[in-house]
């Protein structure tokens, strides 16, 4: 967090400098004029970061103490739901949103709205981020660069086919590398 800051200050400091050098300002020295661009930039991108840092840790607790106060739905119940997903792949990704939110398994319903009851508008990318990879790490994929969206994701149906093509694209890529 403070060495994103740090570094945009400093690119602050070096535009202030290079402006004011380049300018000949009777009135500003370069390095004043440097200190004091990087210093507001520096001031302004902490704030920034420190204000997204507030609001994503407020999101997670909601999100949390909602999931945590409802019933419990067991495994059994929540593949049956989804019928037409793959059950081990559904388990897999219920187990890594569980880890992600620090909720038990059994607080993560078949018919949560990933937008609204996950707050995924706050929760991006890291979301999806650990859920492909605890999911890719479960079927023992290899990692490799994917392009996901949640742009039309609403439900674990959809997630659930989103998911599961990635595994297949970074499988197929994994087995074309072999050959």
């Amino acid at each position: 967090m403070i060495g994103c800051a740090t570094v945009l200050g400093l690119l602050g400091f070096g535009v202030g400098f290079v402006a004011a050098w380049v300018t000949g300002s009777a009135h500003l020295t370069p390095l004043s004029a440097g200190a004091m661009t990087g210093g507001m930039t520096f001031a302004a991108a902490l704030f920034l970061i420190l204000k997204d840092q507030m609001r994503h840790c407020s999101a997670m607790k909601r999100v949390r103490r909602r999931l945590q106060e409802r019933d419990d739905v067991d495994a059994e119940r929540f593949c049956h739901s989804l019928s037409e997903c793959d059950p081990a792949l559904l388990l897999h990704i219920r187990e890594a949103v569980a880890t992600f939110f620090d909720v038990p398994l059994t607080n993560i319903h078949p018919d949560d709205h990933l937008r609204t009851d996950y707050q995924l508008d706050v929760m991006e990318p890291g979301f999806h981020t650990v859920v492909i990879f605890h999911v890719l790490a479960q079927v023992k994929a290899v990692p490799g660069p994917f392009t996901f969206s949640l742009d039309s994701l609403t439900g674990y149906r959809e997630f659930s086919a989103h998911v599961q093509n990635i595994v297949k694209e970074l499988e197929s890529g994994t087995d074309d590398n072999d050959t």
